[in-house]
């Protein structure tokens, strides 16, 4: 299973928006969620997709791209 989106990011009356991907099933309780941050600044997740291998395990990959790179607000 995979899904991405925007997550909402309220600051000093302001939204911006956090890229992020999801590889397998966050609402499955047997699942242990793992949360990838990437370097930077300036980078975005995507030379962390090869960690989406993790998801064949019993773990659901969470990458974002931070404020300010790639897919999320700059």
């Amino acid at each position: 299973m995979e899904s991405e989106g925007y997550a909402p990011f309220p600051y000093q009356g302001d939204t911006f928006q956090t890229y992020y991907k999801i590889y397998g099933d966050l609402n499955d309780p047997s699942r242990t969620p793992v949360v990838v941050i990437h370097g930077g600044p300036g980078l975005s997740c995507d030379y962390l997709y090869t960690l989406a291998e993790l998801a064949k395990q019993p773990y659901t990959v969470i990458l974002y791209d931070q404020i300010g790179n790639a897919h999320s607000t700059r």
